[in-house]
């Protein structure tokens, strides 16, 4: 019998919405070298990332492809969540 992988009781906060870890999650897959890989060093799939994240923070996106589309259409806006993970980098940076 294969085991079913435990979550953590790690929570997405309701200060932010699930969007913003899918917009993350969409800018982290379009990098030329995307940065998850399955356990034989191949590249994760987006639909697979998408699901892992949900499972883990306990949030739901929907449709991989539609989240991927939403975002794609409106990635030159930036949100709230953006502009302050951004400006806690560049506090950091001080």
């Amino acid at each position: 019998m294969d085991k079913v992988p435990i979550s953590l009781p790690l929570y997405w906060s309701k200060e932010y919405s699930a969007i913003s870890v899918s917009k993350i999650l969409c800018k982290l897959d379009r990098m030329a070298l995307p940065p998850f890989a399955l356990a034989d060093s191949s590249a994760a799939l987006f639909n697979l990332v998408v699901r892992v994240f949900e499972d883990t923070l306990h949030i739901k996106f929907g449709n991989p492809t539609d989240v991927k589309c939403r975002v794609l259409e409106c990635k030159k806006d930036r949100t709230k969540f953006t502009e302050a993970l951004l400006y806690s980098l560049n506090k950091d940076d001080e």
